[in-house]
């Protein structure tokens, strides 16, 4: 893992597929879980459990999978697709260890609280 002194920066807005921008190219959040999911990409990025050209590919690829109904109220749901299904493949946290934790996140976030065996 990377050491404080050489964490990897967070690469420029414009290498990150269709993030949504305001003034400056700074990212722009319509709620604080989105801000949140931006976060919890770059700090598993930034910890080194992924490259950020590997990271691209994933979120392009769920970006693929929506076609072309992708809007930018939809972005950062995709955004947290493809990060659970990258943390997923990369074997980075067990599969019901997972389940579980999104559960607890969506309920903490007034979501629906889903079931899982």
């Amino acid at each position: 893992m990377p050491t404080a002194a050489s964490t990897p920066d967070i690469p420029p807005a414009r290498a990150i597929p269709h993030l949504p921008t305001g003034p400056g190219d700074e990212p722009v959040f319509a709620n604080p879980w989105e801000a949140r999911a931006f976060a919890l990409v770059v700090h598993l990025y930034q910890q080194g459990h992924f490259t950020w050209p590997e990271w691209v590919e994933w979120l392009v690829a769920e970006i693929k999978a929506a076609g072309d109904t992708v809007d930018g109220s939809a972005y950062y749901l995709l955004w947290l697709a493809a990060v659970e299904k990258l943390v997923a493949g990369k074997h980075l946290c067990a599969g019901r260890e997972l389940a579980g934790r999104k559960a607890v996140l969506e309920a903490a976030q007034g979501g629906p609280v889903h079931r899982h065996a």
